[in-house]
């Protein structure tokens, strides 16, 4: 949406982002320990299902920053009591894409080419409407837009104050205007969406013990009948597998 924005118009966009870059759920993990280890849990793999979206990942395809993972291999983990059995998954026609190196790059191509104003490891406080603009609030500076997108359900959402504390900034919105009916149905809607939290446990293997998790000829697996796995992803080198040789990190 910001590109097309920035190409249809003469608008000039700013990005307020919690995170410290781009990609949001997509972003990849990285260790400030080990600055050569980028995990991509959050999405290892895409797929297209819209001619629009075709669109974009081919000129994403022709910059270099995604890419066919032609030879991935799936799996499927069968727990049973102490026991796992492996198998391959066959997925016939599924096409499969990742990022180079990795989404986050992806992420970060498209805002540069936007040439957004990027703030990260930003948090709105506030928002409001007031005579024809959109007043967001962030720290103690206050900023003025035409237009205000939201990108995600927690500005409006309870959750919002389970984490910080205070009012959902949409919601104070909506409490400045009872009349709007459109806004208050649109908030229902929103707090009807359940969370569950989702834990991602990243670890990173060298030497002997990556030799081992690289016996595995897989690149992404979907775990059954484990009472807390779901699935695993397994990255050598922290980017695109490569499964000949032993990696220095898995």
């Amino acid at each position: 949406m910001i590109v097309k924005l920035t190409r249809t118009s003469q608008a000039h966009v700013v990005v307020w982002e919690m995170g410290r870059g781009p990609g949001g759920r997509a972003a990849v993990r990285r260790s400030r320990a080990q600055p050569s280890v980028c995990i991509p849990h959050g999405a290892p793999a895409f797929t297209v299902s819209s001619d629009r979206f075709a669109q974009l990942v081919d000129e994403l395809a022709d910059s270099g920053v995604v890419d066919k993972w032609a030879d991935v291999q799936l799996g499927r983990a069968l727990c049973a009591q102490n026991d796992i059995s492996w198998e391959h998954v066959s997925a016939p026609g599924l096409v499969l894409y990742h990022g180079k190196p990795d989404f986050g790059r992806a992420c970060s191509h498209l805002l540069e080419e936007s040439k957004a104003e990027c703030h990260f490891q930003s948090v709105v406080d506030k928002c409001s409407w007031q005579d024809g603009r959109w007043l967001l609030s962030v720290g103690d500076t206050v900023h003025e837009f035409d237009s205000l997108v939201v990108t995600s359900h927690s500005a409006a959402h309870s959750r919002w104050k389970q984490i910080f504390g205070r009012d959902p900034p949409l919601e104070a919105v909506a409490n400045e205007r009872p009349g709007d009916e459109h806004l208050t149905s649109l908030l229902a809607g929103l707090a009807k969406i359940e969370s569950k939290p989702v834990y991602s446990l990243l670890l990173s293997y060298i030497d002997r013990d990556a030799a081992a998790w690289n016996k595995l000829p897989y690149d992404l697996v979907h775990v059954e009948n484990h009472p807390i796995l779901r699935k695993l992803v397994i990255v050598r080198d922290g980017a695109a597998p490569q499964r000949s040789g032993c990696p220095q990190h898995i």
